[in-house]
């Protein structure tokens, strides 16, 4: 039986070519970026799920949430006496490992010398994750304190091939070069975690060179990162949580009361979490390692790709009742021979499924063709998986038999319901015009203007973020990679012969770069007896000039002035509204900070710059100082250049570079494109939202195509009535665009409040942002119409040329 079905039906879609080839194509279309975002969204919530013992595997972070002064959010960078304690007092615990990344470094193998980034890991680090290893025992992989582990790129990269187990290599760390031995290769690390590392050094190596106090000091952070592994079946409540904080940092919650910043009930507002690993990647409030999402984009994506299945769908049925009224005379046959209507539905839902099941399969083939499109939009890389991701499976083949039945399920109802005796005295009539009809044509353009005002909004914020003032001029600055390099005087030289250039407007020094920072509140600095957390950067004279800051009251660090690089900051007006310090009397007022051995260090304020964002617009200006320290570590040098063509001085520069460090390539970035990059999520999701809009508008006048086509059919005797009596072409092509262009406005109307509510939604994560004005609402109706009268227009101006005599004759 089903055989017999299927070949009937495969038998009905050879005589309507042109209609199945539209369908397989909407359909295709539309399963191809239900596919593709569907991959997105499965990739980005699957993040370390890889783990054998993933659900038992938490981040230790330090959440504070009620704090008047503070948005809630978390800080995963804690002391390195966190994870002995967690396996010291609370039995649940089973292993923990502490994780640290450090900044680019100088390695050397043999006389090849490269800039990278290497990591720290615990001993228990490859027993704990699921991250294969080539060669080494992941129990003892990282247990010398001189033991290194390379991925198989990285040791590619150092030694020219994979099998390099037992070589030694040579790390800068401060200011020696220490040699370390590969202990052992891992398989390169998959996308879909929140760890990136070449180089993992064992963590016997960091205990050892700690300071002392840093391995008791619950106060002294090094960015460490703890990872708790629980015995299976354990969990840690909040209360056990509270009480460790409350053992280990007893003058935490009396300073929260003294500062009225808690009554003393309940939970305190500054605790530790355990956050699970699977949360880690969709958690952007708590800064750590990885670069987490924002879990509404992916659902966001979900919706877009649903919303762009459905229009496919209508396409589907009003393109079925389009071209049901050739197929009357056989249901009225089908009927007369005995065949019952639950026949007939069976059979349309085959034909439905057959054509669902043919873009199935050509939207797989799109998927695997645009794959390396979408990865370079969305910045993710994309794998179409069903090893890796088996769940798929079962979702394309329950998305395939559910996409058939949503689009073959009304016409099959309709046309099942012909009666014989109607269809043989031509009284059969395809009401293309009835409410459901109508609907449908009504939704897809709702979906569709929705996503074009969506786009348009995203342009426009986009376009607001990278044009305002951020406080500073990141235009013709270039920053030159100075990592590795210990003695001094290279900076001085290279200063002095840099300004020697006339294109050269002013040269200065920072030990990192702007967004590198990092603070947290309840440490750092103090005013007054009032504690708060502040961004702080070491920087060289010279540097509130070169990054065009403005000064609000002050002055920059003097060379002159041997004080300024021991006890004075320069400081912006956040931070003056953290300590309530006003700004006509900020200058000279004192900061204090405890030094490694307690005592409180002055710190007086000799300038206030104008606040300045050096992240995304997403965020609030935080808290900043500047400080110049007496040793400063150059690890950027900033270079102001002249406004024109870089190229000029570039090779100077490099010149001048290559006689004084000749063994480290010279290396640097424009401090724009580095701006830009914070706005990389949002420029992708232009392209993103501006793609879903274009498939959206072109699936939504297919629908409409053949609801044109459906209400020819009908109104073919009438057009033709009113040729013979005279209506011009104008007139019949104006009688048939009217009716859709109402349809497309009323879908304007309703889209619009809809459109606005979402978008002014998605606007509340931006610190910054536009407001939403009316012509986005104008621009997106005209677009939408113009393209829905294109698209009607032609099929009505072929009705109206069309031979009136075809449709007379006919009785």
């Amino acid at each position: 039986m089903i055989k017999q079905f299927c070949k009937v039906a495969l038998r009905n879609l050879g005589r309507q070519k042109a209609l199945a080839l539209i369908n397989v194509l909407g359909l295709s279309v539309g399963l191809t970026c239900f596919i593709v975002f569907l991959l997105y969204a499965v990739n980005e919530s699957g993040y370390d799920r890889f783990h054998k013992r993933a659900g038992d595997i938490y981040r230790v972070v330090e959440w504070a949430e009620g704090l008047p002064d503070r948005e809630p959010g978390g800080y995963a960078g804690l002391s390195m006496a966190m994870g002995p304690a967690l396996a010291q007092d609370l039995p649940e615990v089973e292993r923990f490992v502490r994780f640290r990344t450090r900044g680019r470094v100088l390695v050397k193998v043999g006389d090849q010398v490269s800039r990278l980034s290497v990591s720290f890991a615990d001993t228990p680090f490859f027993s704990m994750f699921s991250f294969p290893l080539v060669s080494g025992s992941p129990a003892h992989v990282l247990e010398g304190t001189h033991s290194i582990v390379l991925t198989q790129d990285m040791a590619a990269r150092l030694f020219g091939r994979q099998d390099v187990t037992g070589r030694f290599l040579q790390v800068k760390i401060d200011t020696a070069f220490e040699t370390f031995q590969v202990t052992g290769i891992a398989q390169n690390l998959p996308s879909n975690s929140i760890f990136n590392f070449g180089l993992l050094i064992g963590y016997p190596y960091a205990l050892v060179h700690a300071d002392a106090r840093a391995l008791t000091d619950w106060y002294e952070t090094m960015g460490d990162e703890t990872f708790v592994q629980l015995k299976p079946g354990s969990k840690l409540s909040v209360a056990q949580m509270v009480a460790f904080r409350e053992r280990h940092l007893p003058d935490e919650e009396r300073d929260l009361i003294q500062r009225k910043q808690w009554n003393g009930k309940g939970t305190p507002p500054i605790t530790f979490r355990l956050q699970p690993l699977t949360d880690i990647h969709t958690n952007p409030h708590i800064d750590g390692t990885g670069d987490p999402v924002e879990p509404r984009q992916v659902w966001l994506l979900i919706a877009m790709a649903a919303g762009i299945l459905l229009i496919a769908c209508i396409n589907f049925t009003t393109l079925s009742i389009g071209r049901s009224a050739s197929r009357a005379k056989e249901i009225g046959v089908r009927k007369v021979i005995g065949s019952r209507r639950n026949h007939l539905v069976v059979q349309f839902l085959a034909e439905a499924l057959v054509l669902t099941t043919v873009s199935a399969l050509l939207a797989l083939l799109l998927t695997a063709l645009l794959l390396p499109l979408v990865s370079s939009l969305t910045g993710v890389a994309l794998h179409l998986s069903f090893s890796r991701f088996p769940e798929l499976w079962w979702m394309l083949t329950g998305l395939t038999v559910l996409t058939g039945l949503m689009a073959g399920a009304y016409p099959a109802l309709v046309l099942s319901g012909f009666k014989p005796l109607d269809v043989f005295k031509s009284k059969v009539r395809l009401r293309g015009s009835n409410l459901f009809t109508r609907s449908l044509v009504v939704a897809q353009f709702v979906l569709s203007a929705g996503l074009l005002t969506g786009t348009f909004v995203i342009l426009q914020q986009v376009s607001f973020m990278r044009n305002k003032d951020l406080g500073f001029h990141k235009e013709n600055v270039i920053d030159i990679d100075a990592s590795g390099v210990d003695d001094p005087r290279v900076y001085r030289t290279f200063r002095r012969r840099a300004l020697g250039n006339a294109h050269v407007l002013g040269v200065t020094s920072a030990e990192i770069g702007l967004g590198e920072g990092s603070g947290f509140m309840g440490s750092g600095y103090s005013f007054r007896g009032k504690g708060g957390g502040s961004i702080e950067y070491p920087v060289a004279p010279g540097y509130i000039d070169v990054m065009g800051m403005t000064l609000l009251a002050g002055r920059d660090f003097d060379r002159n002035m041997s004080s300024d690089s021991t006890g004075a900051v320069v400081v912006n007006q956040a931070l003056l509204q953290e300590f309530h310090i006003p700004l006509d009397s900020a200058l000279d007022q004192v900061l204090e900070k405890a030094d490694d051995n307690g005592r409180k260090i002055p710190y007086s304020i000799i300038g206030v710059v104008r606040d300045f964002n050096f992240v995304s617009l997403s965020q609030q200006v935080r808290p900043q100082l500047f400080f110049w320290p007496a040793r400063l570590k150059v690890n950027h040098i900033y270079v102001r250049v002249t406004a024109g063509d870089p190229s000029i001085v570039l090779p100077f520069l490099a010149r001048t570079w290559k006689t004084l460090v000749p063994s480290l390539a010279f290396r640097y970035n424009f401090q724009d494109e580095e701006m830009n990059r914070f706005y990389a999520t949002e420029t992708r999701w232009i392209q993103i939202l501006g793609l879903a809009g274009g498939i959206a508008i072109g699936l939504a006048c297919l629908g409409l195509f053949g609801l044109a086509a459906l209400v020819s059919v009908n109104r073919h005797k009438e057009i033709g009535i009113r040729k013979v009596l005279g209506a011009s072409v104008g007139s019949i092509v104006r009688l048939l665009s009217v009716e859709f262009s109402r349809l497309v406005l009323v879908a304007l109307v309703i889209a619009a409040p809809l459109a606005w509510y979402f978008a002014h939604r998605w606007l509340e994560g931006y610190a910054y942002r536009i407001g939403i004005q009316w012509w986005v609402f104008l621009l997106t109706g005209g677009v939408t119409l113009g393209v829905a009268l294109l698209t009607v227009g032609g099929h009505a101006l072929r009705a109206a040329l069309g031979n009136p005599v075809e449709g007379l004759r006919e009785e």
